[in-house]
């Protein structure tokens, strides 16, 4: 009889290549004894199948059993069949039954199958806390990383003493140049701790036999050791970055002002920022004027509300610092980014490794069906033109500007006058009650992102939120009477507090004539 050759196929995403049926190996030390079980193993792999299930609850249901049978039959056979090199094994892990969770990615380790496996006071989870962008961040812009959340889910599963954390992207990317080394080092990080029962000669062995990167996986391995052994030592020796981080938001407002001063300096001179300066000073000073109202700053007086200058202070900058260009062009000369782009490769740029940059210049880009320009792809000589391109930035927005004719660019130069238009409006009558909705028109530049058609979307998705909450506020008690006042009429709004009480706007008439501003 001819013998029927087995076509084997992909296993999902994996370089495995495995048979089209898994043999079931739950009834090993169940329905069927030892050997029985070696029979019918032998019989599968010579059939030329490789594929064989198993997990450490088989067969836990049996009374008498305690599970594992299967695991242990099935390792009794590869070591007495030399058969290790031709099956592939797929096991799993019971409810609650984890001795050891490896967690390379918090958001995984805290999903609901993970950590279904983890039992209070039994699971030890050696976690990576690296914060890493995922695809929900391109779906949501305001999605946030939430470590907080992951770890809590975690120590709840397994137990506030049966965690150990570790940064094992960042050791990974500065000890060793990559960070596909996590999965080895927070083995090694485990290990350690006495969390893994094998012997060292025999994961070291484990890593020799699958023969890719075998030195630095072991080094990996080792610099997990040491992160036990010598926590100090090895936090020495790294110093915390990469080239993508999700930034914090500043919460201090002196500094947060600051660090975009010198930002707008950077990308066009120091009179751009001053001018970027002067007119988050005056919010400031406007919002100042309402500081100890009862309205505005409840529940205590003391501190004064600075929700407008904060918003201004953002968004503001957003505006001014719209990426056109010359910033691309400077970003990407700047000799800190090229350094850090440097740490990620061996070797030296330009002789071991090129980059090359896709970009959509609005003068040459071709465009799609939807008049959407594309990006195309340019060789590293374009670092060169960036460095040149990058010391021209003075001619931004003057008559010179090679770029500023655009739609684009003098759309982006007039949201800028219009936003400062919008907030001027704003603080002439600013007053106590209505701060909330003076911040959140300053907010509105929240909603505009991206760049090019996604950037143009955006805007318009966010103009009639503009527009209404504009029309909300020139309707208020406060906003009229500002706008009779620069008519010439001369203002005075009298009436009991007893009926101004029972209205929406009562703080604010109330508080009106507490401040005097309303005369």
């Amino acid at each position: 009889m001819e013998k029927t050759t087995i076509k084997l196929r992909p296993l999902g995403r994996s370089s495995l290549d495995v048979a089209p049926i898994c043999l079931g190996g739950n009834v090993f030390g169940w329905t069927i004894d030892e050997q029985m079980s070696f029979r019918l193993l032998d019989a599968w792999v010579d059939a030329g199948m490789n594929f064989v299930d198993t997990a450490d609850v088989y067969s836990r249901w049996v009374p008498g059993h305690a599970g594992g049978e299967s695991e242990t039959i099935i390792g009794k056979w590869l070591k007495q069949s030399g058969k290790r090199d031709r099956i592939i094994l797929a096991t799993k892990v019971g409810t609650a039954e984890a001795d050891l969770v490896i967690g390379c990615d918090p958001i995984v380790a805290a999903n609901k199958a993970t950590l279904a496996v983890m039992r209070e006071g039994r699971t030890y989870v050696a976690l990576n806390t690296h914060a890493t962008p995922t695809a929900a961040f391109v779906a949501d812009p305001d999605w946030q990383f939430p470590s907080a959340n992951c770890e809590a889910a975690v120590a709840a599963a397994a137990g506030p003493d049966h965690i150990g954390k570790l940064d094992a992207d960042v050791l990974a990317v500065q000890l060793l140049g990559d960070s596909i080394y996590t999965n080895p080092l927070l083995l090694g990080y485990a290990w350690q701790q006495g969390r893994v029962p094998l012997s060292h000669a025999a994961l070291m062995r484990a890593i020799e036999l699958n023969a890719v990167q075998v030195d630095n996986n072991k080094t990996a391995f080792e610099w997990g050791r040491r992160a036990v052994s010598d926590p100090n030592g090895v936090r020495a020796l790294v110093k915390t970055g990469q080239v993508i981080e999700l930034v914090k938001r500043s919460v201090n407002l002196e500094d947060m002002i600051a660090k975009r001063v010198e930002f707008l300096t950077g990308y066009q001179n120091a009179a751009y920022a001053a001018r970027y300066k002067a007119f988050v000073d005056k919010v400031r000073s406007a919002e100042a004027e309402v500081a100890f109202s009862r309205s505005m700053t409840r529940p205590d007086a003391s501190r004064p509300s600075t929700k407008l200058t904060e918003a201004v202070a953002r968004y503001l900058f957003k505006l001014m610092a719209y990426k056109d260009e010359y910033e691309v062009a400077r970003l990407h000369a700047d000799p800190k980014f090229l350094a850090k782009v440097a740490g990620q490769f061996e070797g030296e740029m330009g002789k071991d490794y090129q980059l090359a940059y896709h970009l959509a210049p609005p003068a040459i880009a071709k465009k799609n069906a939807k008049g959407e320009l594309q990006k195309q792809r340019f060789g590293p000589w374009m670092l060169t033109a960036f460095r040149v391109l990058a010391r021209l930035k003075g001619l931004r927005g003057t008559p010179l500007d090679p770029f500023g004719r655009t739609d684009e660019r003098r759309e982006e130069r007039a949201l800028v006058q219009e936003y400062r238009d919008s907030i001027e409006e704003v603080l002439r009558a600013l007053g106590p009650a209505n701060g909330g909705l003076a911040a959140e028109i300053a907010r509105v530049p929240e909603m505009i992102r991206g760049y090019g058609h996604v950037k143009a979307r955006h805007l318009a998705a966010a103009r009639p939120k503009w527009d209404a909450l504009m029309a909300e506020w020139r309707a208020g008690p406060l906003a009229l009477a500002a706008q009779a006042r620069q008519l010439g009429y001369h203002v005075t709004l009298a009436a009991p507090a007893s009926d101004l009480t029972n209205t929406p706007d009562a703080d604010a008439l109330i508080d009106g004539f507490a401040l005097g501003r309303l005369r």
